[in-house]
């Protein structure tokens, strides 16, 4: 009888594997499909992963909410309203520019020096 501080493991793509459970986790936590960590010197499974993210995703993820106002750029009230038009519109309106016939702009080209 197989004990039951050992799962079946799927690693790709080198196959599967029957590894022991790491005493800090209890067989209760461990279900089918989840992503895990094997050890890499006796391949005892000892992590749960969360869930699987997809890398294009995490690059777009919030890191900070920005505190900046169009109020605080100076003298740059026609590039701040092209801007708004572009982006902001597209974002909150979308259906303007499909009534209009104008295809959706995929991005925007800022240049200049800084500052």
């Amino acid at each position: 009888p197989m004990d039951k501080k050992i799962v079946l493991v799927k690693v790709h793509p080198d196959g599967m594997f029957v590894v022991d459970l790491d005493k800090s986790l209890e067989m209760s936590q461990v279900t089918p499909i989840l992503r895990v960590a094997l050890r890499n010197d006796s391949y005892t499974l000892h992590k749960i992963l969360p869930s699987k993210i997809d890398p294009l995703v995490s690059l777009m993820m919030v890191e900070k909410v920005p505190d900046s106002t169009y109020d605080m750029v100076g003298g740059l009230d026609k590039q701040s309203k092209e801007i708004k038009e572009v982006i902001e519109l597209l974002v909150k309106h979308p259906e303007l520019f499909e009534a209009l016939g104008i295809e959706q702009p995929k991005s925007v080209l800022l240049y200049g020096p800084p500052g």
